[in-house]
């Protein structure tokens, strides 16, 4: 086995492409990566969607 050794472009294009045909890895990643605030983020902003429904505007 030989070692070779990436150059920054093509190490991503392969990186994006393994993960968009695995998209278990993908979330593991995604996990590894990102702080717990933003993987809720998803979340918060489905709750702030349903605020309009729940105010009650003055007449």
């Amino acid at each position: 086995m030989t070692s070779q050794t990436l150059n920054p472009e093509t190490l991503a294009a392969r990186l994006a492409s393994e993960l968009n045909e695995n998209p278990a890895a993908r979330r593991i990643l995604l996990r590894t990566l990102l702080t717990d605030d933003f993987l809720l983020l998803p979340s918060k902003v489905d709750s702030l969607m349903d605020l309009p429904a729940k105010v009650e505007r003055p007449r």
